[in-house]
């Protein structure tokens, strides 16, 4: 069984005014080592199937070796992998 992520988390406003001046905000500590370590395997083994760019990086140009896509052409991660919540 996964740990459960439904609890809600307190941000910080300095946390939110980023978030709304940029759409994404980094949230030190929002999970803790064993959550990542619950979930590592699922994602491990789902995420390469909702890569929007299939092909092996050494043939992807310096951007497309940075950062490894998932766009709303395919589902979202955690509606891609049927692991006990």
């Amino acid at each position: 069984m996964l740990p459960s992520l439904s609890e809600p988390y307190a941000l910080d406003e300095r946390t939110l005014r980023a978030f709304r001046a940029d759409g994404h905000a980094r949230v030190d500590g929002l999970a803790s080592s064993a959550e990542i370590a619950a979930f590592r395997p699922a994602i491990l083994e789902t995420g390469p199937r909702c890569r929007y760019d299939q092909r092996p990086l050494a043939e992807r140009d310096t951007y497309g070796q940075a950062f490894i896509q998932m766009l709303p052409k395919n589902p979202v991660l955690w509606r891609r992998n049927e692991a006990p919540a």
